[in-house]
């Protein structure tokens, strides 16, 4: 459902500015050919992100019985052997994710070693469409305003544009927190762990190991 109304919000936005705002905004034959295949490839990358980042799964499955070279490191809830420490164990998809980073609501499904970097495509590529939508929306509501005061035509580019402004602060704050994360060689797990252990105990954790106290959940 989640990645249904993505792709039905993006659709619906790059179509609003296909047919409403580009031909309005630019008016020689031209330039609105170029702005359309601009836009057009822009959608196309950011909906393979968004796919590819839903569809690639970084799943640990059961293995054999038989397998002799099986790791020591072993699921308490779901019995699958974790090749690293790296690797946790996933309440919502019920299954343990090699490399989790974290289960994300927005796509119903957990970003791990597999999808993370079509993860941070997808939020990379949303920001600049967000961007993109923006500043060819500001324009058009502009000139619907102050020069046809047609107020009624502006109210859905101006919601979209306030819904494009939200989007843009919520996504800069989510690379922010991504790119503090990449730096310091953990993932948002680990953080996680990290503030939930300095809550609860009075240990001395390093930031950087907070991931290895999760091996076994």
């Amino acid at each position: 459902v989640q990645l249904i109304g993505q792709l039905l919000l993006f659709l619906c936005a790059y179509f609003w500015l296909l047919f409403f705002e580009i031909p309005r905004l630019f008016t020689v034959y031209w330039v609105n050919l170029l702005v359309s295949f601009y836009l057009a490839i822009l959608m196309l990358c950011l909906l393979r992100s968004l796919l590819m980042s839903y569809w690639v799964s970084s799943k640990i499955f059961i293995p054999e019985k038989d397998d002799k070279k099986m790791s020591t490191l072993k699921c308490l809830k779901c019995g699958s052997v974790k090749p690293d420490l790296k690797t946790h164990h996933c309440k919502t998809c019920k299954s343990c994710i090699k490399g989790m980073d974290h289960h994300c609501k927005l796509l119903a499904t957990c970003i791990g070693y597999n999808n993370y970097p079509y993860f941070i495509s997808y939020i990379f590529q949303v920001l600049v469409t967000a961007t993109n939508y923006v500043a060819f929306t500001i324009p058009y509501l502009y000139t619907s305003l102050y020069v046809k005061s047609a107020v009624i035509e502006s109210t859905p580019p101006f919601l979209m544009c306030l819904l494009g402004f939200g989007t843009i602060f919520g996504i800069l704050i989510l690379i922010y927190n991504h790119l503090k994360f990449l730096s310091n060689n953990i993932l948002t797990i680990d953080y996680q762990c990290y503030m939930d252990l300095d809550k609860r105990s009075k240990l001395t954790i390093n930031f950087r190991e907070a991931g290895k106290y999760l091996y076994a959940y």
